[in-house]
Parts: structure tokens; sequence; C-alpha cells
């Protein structure tokens, strides 16, 4: 709608008692019209820990003429762990479709659901006269921010010890057994998305050629295997009887990745479960070899038949 500056110059000259002559002078502005392109709704979606989080949306003047205000105002409100960012918004955004970007950020350093809100105050603005309030707008803020998948391996029974040697290497010590016990050896484990608040979840397959003389079950492909969620059955064998002293050592590896419907899936660092054991000759109590054997049976005939002969002198 037009305006008219209330500065107009007035400029009056006497040329006789019988006529006078006027000039006037005058501006009219046309006030700005707001356009914002897209809704109010600011929506992040789904995205994971460190990604980037952006949005926009255009403001622009659409109002028409020789003369415009230009559109004012700034835009705030938004609270951690929102931000914002008024583009031109500030310095005027000129008539005849000027425009500028609003700016909307999320901050990705910490997971959770997030909601928010943020508001532009608008106005009208020309040198010559006093801004023209054209009220707001406010945008509602909404956004989730996931933690990656995080695989993790325990021990649900069964002999040996069990050590988490970092997030990557866990292993399985059956111990040392004499070579005359014939035992079946067995570790039970479980696989678990340790992954806390919004997460991704887990998929994964395992490779269990490194196994060796150790025998594997139930490691099979995971899939979708959601925060807070487990696996058990996994579980790794050694039979001490198929096998002479020695020691023994064997590993599965798990390559797990992080996903989301809607998210490129993220390969996470391999798991590598470790096994190992020993099997001690003659179950260490001593028993020579069969030729030292004899010479000890032949030393102690000796050794006796010469006591019989003093005690008979």
């Amino acid at each position: 709608m037009p305006r008219t500056s209330a500065a107009a110059n007035r400029t009056a000259r006497w040329i006789s008692p019988a006529s006078q002559q006027v000039s006037v002078s005058g501006k009219v502005y046309e006030t700005a019209q707001v356009q914002l392109g897209g809704s109010t709704t600011i929506e992040f979606g789904t995205v994971r820990v460190g990604d980037s989080a952006t949005a926009t949306r255009t403001l622009s003047n659409v109002a028409a003429g020789a003369l415009v205000d230009s559109l004012t105002g700034s835009l705030s409100g938004a609270a951690a762990p929102f931000s914002t960012s008024a583009g031109a918004l500030g310095s005027g955004i000129a008539g005849n479709g000027g425009s500028t970007l609003l700016g909307f950020t999320l901050d990705t350093s910490a997971a959770g659901n997030f909601d928010g809100g943020a508001s532009a105050t608008l106005a009208s603005h020309n040198d010559d006269m006093a801004d023209v309030n054209l009220g707001g707008i406010d945008f509602v803020l909404t956004g989730t921010v996931n933690n990656l998948a995080a695989p993790m391996l325990s021990f649900d029974g069964g002999d040996g010890s069990f050590v988490q040697n970092s997030n990557l290497l866990y292993t399985w010590d059956f111990g040392t057994v004499s070579e005359l016990a014939d035992i079946l050896f067995t570790g039970n484990f479980r696989l678990t998305n340790a992954a806390t608040g919004p997460a991704d979840n887990l998929d994964g397959t395992w490779d269990t050629t490194g196994a060796n003389a150790f025998q594997v079950g139930g490691f099979d492909a995971v899939d979708d295997l959601a925060a807070g969620r487990s696996i058990a059955g996994l579980q790794v064998r050694f039979d001490s009887a198929l096998f002479g002293p020695g020691a023994f050592g064997g590993s599965v590896f798990l390559d797990p990745r992080s996903v989301f419907l809607g998210l490129d899936d993220v390969d996470l660092a391999p798991i590598e479960l470790r096994f190992v054991g020993r099997i001690r000759a003659d179950g260490g109590v001593g028993v020579p070899a069969p030729g030292a054997l004899a010479l000890l049976v032949l030393a102690a005939m000796g050794l006796g038949l010469r006591r019989s002969r003093r005690a008979a002198a």
C-alpha cells in the first residue's frame, strides 16, 4: 500500500496582491510486502552425531514500484542446539523482488530428539518516515541426532577366562590343560548394540575362517540389531582330546555397519574375538620318555643289587 512522506517540501512566493504561485513536492513509497518460500516448519529429520544439519528459507520483498520500502527486521529466539542467521534482513531487503536466505542450524555434537522455535520480526523501512510494523513469522524447529551403532561382545558363561582388551579386541583363554586330560572347553558369547539414546541399528557379517583348531557356531549375519538389543548363542569350543601338546589360537572377526533407514550405511572398525589355550606335555608330572624310563629301571636294579651284596657281607 502506498504511503506519502510527511516531509513534503512547500514553497510559496507572493507575486501580487491579486495572485500567488505555490510549489509542492513529495515522495510516495510502496510498503514492503513479505513473501516466504517454504514452510514455517523446519524439519531436519534424522542425522548422525557429527553430521552437518542446516536448512534455509527464502524471504523476499515483492512490493513493486519506483519507490519501495526495504524489508528489515531480525531473526531470533532459537535455543541450543538450534541457531539461526538472518542474512540481509538486518540491513534491509530491497523491493521489486529482492530476497535473502534465512539460515537454520542444528548442532549435532550430541545425540537426542530436539524441538525448538525461532521468530522473525519484520518492518517496512525508508529513510523519510517511521517504520511500519509488518508483524512476524514464527518457525517451528525439530530434528533427531543419532549415535552410531556400538557393537560390544560379552561372556555368557563357560570355561576359561574372558577379557575385553579394547573396544575392538576381546580374548577368551581356556587355560592350560594336561595332554592326559580329554576336555571339551566351551565359551558362550553375546553381541550387543551398546549405543545409547537415539541410535542407528547394527548390521554386520562374521569372518570365521581364522578359527583354526577351534569350533565355532552361531556367528550368523547381523541384521538391524536395535540399540540396547543383543544376540546370544555365539559359541566357541576346543576339544583337547583331538590335539597333542602345544599352544593354540584362533580368531573370528565382525565387520560391523551402522545403519538407519534413509541414511547411508557407515562402516565401523572390525571387532576381533580372539581365543587361545595350551596343552601341556604329559600333564606336567614329569613322566620320562620310554628310553629314559628304561635307564632309570636298570639303575634302580643295579642299586638294589649293590645294597643286597653289602647286606650279605
